[in-house]
């Protein structure tokens, strides 16, 4: 079979250039070199023609084979040999293959040495050849699937593993249950050390993985290799995964997993969920707080750094409280282009720390400013805007209850936007718009336990527009009667969602049960940032798992990446992702210290399509874990930066 295409106008020069070079950036960037991706090349000839000339009378071209599918086996490549035969206006056809350039769209999954294709070893997709004479040139559809059987090294398998999976699952006596992640769930492709966490059932010893899709065909084999909670984790390694990730994106992959019993025989299966993987990869940096026992007794909190875009493999802390005169460092905020950190310390929450990223070092004394809790840059990062509720200190002034905005570069108080905050109900937890025309905050409705920002109850959410060279007066998103709070705004990376929570007290009274922080029923909602928008509840997100016993757990301090990425016709026209801290548990594991005073929580991710949610739908996936981060502590607020600064 061939493919025919017409004439069509050659690219000048100058952009064929540039095209060719951004194909070989994305093909980096999708992990087409070094351990995962194999030796891919160029995706141009290094043989035969350059297809640069014109052949008179040559009116279009076809080329073989058509559609062809090709199985990387095990990490072998494989090749094709390509024929373009043209078709000319006298009507006689040649093989002109020797004179046509071949080339590769998706120059991460092969190149052309000549007219013949060589896939890399580990990646399978969808892409198209093309062979090409001058203003001539044909395409046909190319899938390559990655075919791979894996015998886990950590088992201890027995010879004839793969015999005993032979034949139907029909005994469900020993059929397990995958319980994490959850059915549906949607990753970003360059998401590492990925677990999969079974219940298995009746005594089965042995277990089957298997990764499905028309790019993909992936088994592994293994046994209860890391046992937890009554049940396994299975990790695959990182080139495997890659495998499958890399080899979906922007598509869906089945797991199955079946059960064996070595020595009742018998197989037994969990029902079939799926994968997906966007497109894109996640780019940037991610900041996040901790309360680990990572830096000596007395001093468990930091502010950890996690670069996705980089080789990184274990978050790195960014700051201590040896950065702060040995106090707490808590609550932060970071700069739209990475460069500079706000973060807050102290017993009262409110001395600044601003810290020059680029060099690790303070831009001022730290406490030598105005006090803030909590923080939101504006989008050129050369303000602030900020709010502290405690009694006045020597560096405060009266600046205790409105929205204050502050100089990036130095913290100096700039102007005080009066939003009627009072001491008894003062104005918090600001965010600005990534398009700077709108600021996002909290007054509180009473201040609850310890008198801080992050013990506030019954608060509304509300917003200011900017006029000209000043702001609007504030309007409110949310009233919520007494025993109800609604906290933490969050803008999504167009500014035209806005994420925030709400929580309830037990008798609906203003207690510390449901305060602006990390309460045990805090749920996740998005708005459009106007009066009378609906607001959606991210139901999905919110969801408890598959081994969480309650039927609503804490989803806390929302933060989006401020990416937003193209989505594909299955998971709508854009995708974006939101951070939060939750309570859950992940999979088999606990998550927390149980003993700890704060609520032990871990970050989690989810995808949102935020034209569904203006649509009035949910628009959020199931949620899954950031797996790099610390398991036995609280980890929130992950400040994301657009990219990753290194400290020089």
């Amino acid at each position: 079979m061939t493919a025919r295409a017409q004439a069509a106008p050659a690219l000048p020069a100058p952009i064929a250039t540039r095209a060719a070079a951004l194909a070989v950036c994305v093909g980096l960037s999708a992990g087409g070199c070094g351990d995962f991706g194999g030796s891919f090349g160029s995706g141009s000839a290094d043989a035969g023609g350059d297809g640069s000339e014109e052949i008179e009378g040559l009116e279009s071209l076809d080329i073989a084979p058509e559609g062809p599918v090709l199985v990387i086996d095990d990490g072998e490549p494989a090749s094709a040999t390509f024929e373009a035969i043209g078709q000319f206006d006298d009507g006689r056809t040649e093989d002109l293959s020797d004179r046509a350039q071949f080339s590769l769209d998706d120059t991460a999954l092969g190149s052309f040495s000549g007219s013949t294709l060589e896939t890399g070893t580990r990646r399978g997709g969808h892409t198209r050849a093309t062979a090409r004479i001058g203003s001539v040139q044909a395409s046909t559809d190319v899938t390559i699937i990655a075919r791979a059987r894996h015998r886990d090294p950590e088992a201890d398998l027995p010879a004839d593993h793969e015999d005993l999976f032979d034949g139907a699952a029909d005994a469900e006596e020993l059929s397990p249950e995958l319980v994490y992640p959850e059915p549906e769930v949607l990753l970003p492709p360059n998401l590492d050390r990925f677990e999969l966490h079974l219940v298995p059932s009746g005594g089965a010893e042995l277990f089957e993985l298997s990764f499905s899709s028309d790019t993909t065909d992936v088994v592994v084999y293994t046994t209860c290799t890391e046992p937890l909670g009554g049940g396994c984790i299975y990790t695959p390694t990182a080139s495997l995964w890659q495998t499958v990730a890399q080899s979906n994106r922007g598509g869906s992959v089945t797991v199955e997993v079946r059960a064996a019993d070595e020595g009742e025989g018998g197989v037994g299966a969990a029902p079939p969920q799926s994968i997906d993987f966007s497109e894109d990869e996640i780019r940037g940096a991610i900041y996040y707080w901790t309360t680990s026992d990572i830096i000596e007794e007395g001093q468990s909190t930091a502010i950890m750094r996690y670069d996705f875009a980089g080789s990184q493999t274990e978050p790195e802390i960014f700051i201590d409280p040896s950065d702060a005169d040995g106090n707490c460092v808590g609550c932060h905020s970071l700069s739209p282009d990475g460069s500079k950190m706000f973060t807050a310390a102290g017993d009262d929450g409110g001395q600044v720390l601003l810290t020059d990223v680029r060099t690790g070092e303070p831009l001022v004394p730290f406490d030598s400013t105005p006090r803030s809790a909590y923080a939101a840059w504006s989008p050129s990062g050369d303000r602030f805007a900020g709010t502290y509720s405690l009694e006045d200190s020597d560096n405060q002034g009266d600046l205790t209850t409105n929205l204050n905005l502050f100089a990036g570069d130095t913290g100096q108080h700039l102007e005080t936007l009066d939003l009627g905050g009072s001491a008894e109900q003062p104005i918090s937890q600001p965010d600005w718009s990534p398009t700077g025309d709108q600021i996002a905050f909290i007054q509180m409705g009473a201040m609850g336990g310890s008198g801080t920002h992050a013990f506030a109850v019954q608060a509304s959410v509300g917003i200011i527009d900017r006029e000209g060279d000043g702001w609007s007066d504030e309007r409110f998103l949310t009233d919520p009667p007494a025993g109800e709070n609604t906290f933490f705004p969050a803008f999504n990376p167009d500014g035209d969602l806005l994420a925030y929570n709400h929580s309830s007290c037990p008798g609906d009274e203003n207690t510390s049960d449901c305060y602006a922080h990390m309460d045990e029923n805090a749920t996740l909602l998005v708005t459009e940032p106007e009066q009378g928008a609906e607001h959606i509840p991210l139901d999905r997100a919110n969801a408890p798992g598959a081994m969480d016993d309650a039927d609503v757990v804490m989803n806390s301090f929302p933060k989006w990446t401020p990416f937003t990425f193209e989505g594909t016709e299955e998971f709508g026209g854009r995708l974006h992702w939101i951070s939060f801290s939750s309570d859950r548990r992940y999979g088999l594991r606990e998550p927390g210290d149980q003993d700890s005073d704060f609520v032990p929580s871990l970050i989690w991710m989810a995808a949102i399509d935020p034209d569904r949610a203006l649509a009035g739908e949910d628009p959020s996936r199931p949620a899954f874990a950031l797996p790099f981060q610390a398991l036995d502590t609280n980890n929130h607020t992950a400040q994301w930066t657009e990219t990753t600064v290194i400290i020089e």
